[in-house]
């Protein structure tokens, strides 16, 4: 589950043990979840003869399936073209920097799936480099931007991506982010330069954001500010359309814009109001998708962390746990953090954390409308 679902959570305490077969399956079980499994299929068998678009929609993240060409079968093999041609830039940039085939194959696709299982005990930290850190945070930023930008900037549409309103949040949580957090550790002495406190910070933020869930540092050890500002980060996850986790860019700028114009309403309560995304209004029944996603996903969420606080670990640990795990992070703070794994929890929560990696990767609906009288009586 921690595999597919590209969360890279993990129970294994000696990951350099395991023979090579097994590091590569884990990483592309990692590739295959990246993307999807479903848009894979959509891809290479377009007559199936069911709904493609629903199907595409239940898997893919974000709000809905942008249709980057005319037929969707068309669309799935564009996605996974660029996915692959990103997958194969990446391994070539990571066997220059010095880094093993083998690592460099099994970390490319963990990086574009943000997935995180490594091959080493200590992640990215084992190599200590420099350049190995700076092609990973971008690729990590890259495989959590919405993949119909990569498709646009192919085509030499470099406009549309400073248009696009998720991206240019996307990149603004990111850059600020990754400022502050350097400017603490230099503060706190953490690293000696700010040019050091920025490649670990950028990395760390790009790694949290994106759900990818690599480390090149115990970030559990750094100072309140950077650990505060990385949780928050564990809610927000990468942008609709990508391999990312989490709620979504989209989704937080849109409930932002939500409340901003009912704030608006009662301040003029004969005003009309739209929502814009960009150049498009949205209609009234995404943003109620949105709005009732988002309380699922918190309902299901303080519902777990009650479930794992009966295991006995602390507030932080079972919080940063559930989101982890729910968000296809990986690592949290606390217990299980970057130097840590999640080995010491019984078995019964082992599988309520896999089934919160099922609920994050799906999307809450897909998962819970499962447990709809409804639904079962639809057959």
């Amino acid at each position: 589950m921690s595999g597919f679902s590209t969360t890279g959570s993990s129970i294994l305490n000696n990951i350099e043990a395991l023979p090579r077969s097994l590091l590569l399956w884990r990483a592309t079980t990692h590739w295959l979840g990246g993307m999807g499994i479903v848009v894979l299929l959509v891809a290479v068998l377009p007559a199936l003869g069911f709904n493609a678009v629903r199907v595409m929609e239940a898997e893919a993240p974000g709000p809905s399936v942008d249709r980057i060409t005319p037929h969707i079968s068309r669309t799935a093999k564009t996605l996974w073209l660029i996915y692959l041609g990103l997958t194969v830039i990446e391994i070539l940039l990571l066997v220059i920097a010095g880094m093993p085939l083998f690592d460099a194959v099994c970390h490319a696709f963990a990086t574009m799936a943000t997935g995180g299982f490594g091959t080493k005990n200590t992640s990215l930290a084992y190599y200590n480099s420099g350049f190995i850190d700076w092609v990973v945070t971008i690729f990590m930023f890259l495989a959590a931007t919405n993949f119909t930008l990569h498709y646009r900037l192919l085509r030499g549409n470099v406009r549309d991506i400073w248009k696009d309103t998720e991206f240019k949040v996307y990149f603004m949580i990111f850059a600020v982010s990754s400022l502050i957090i350097a400017g603490d550790l230099l503060h706190t002495g953490v690293y000696r330069n700010f040019g050091e406190s920025l490649r670990f910070s950028s990395f760390q933020v790009s790694s949290i954001l994106s759900t990818t869930g690599f480390a090149t540092a115990d970030f559990g050890k750094w100072p309140a500010v950077s650990q505060t500002i990385l949780f928050l980060l564990m809610f927000i996850g990468g942008c609709a359309g990508s391999t990312g986790g989490g709620i979504k860019v989209i989704r937080i700028v849109v409930l932002f814009k939500m409340a901003v114009t009912e704030m608006r309403y009662v301040v003029n309560p004969r005003g009309v109001y739209t929502i814009f995304l960009g150049d498009r209004a949205l209609r009234k029944n995404v943003i109620y998708d949105i709005a009732a996603l988002v309380f699922l996903y918190f309902a299901f969420f303080f519902l777990s962390v009650i479930v794992i606080s009966f295991t006995g670990v602390d507030i932080l640990t079972s919080t940063t746990a559930v989101m982890a795990n729910l968000g296809n992070i990986g690592p949290g703070l606390g217990k299980v953090g970057p130097a840590f794994n999640y080995a010491f929890f019984p078995w019964w929560a082992k599988l309520w954390l896999s089934f919160a990696m099922l609920v994050g990767r799906l999307e809450v609906y897909t998962v819970l409308v499962l447990f709809s009288r409804k639904f079962w009586r639809s057959f």
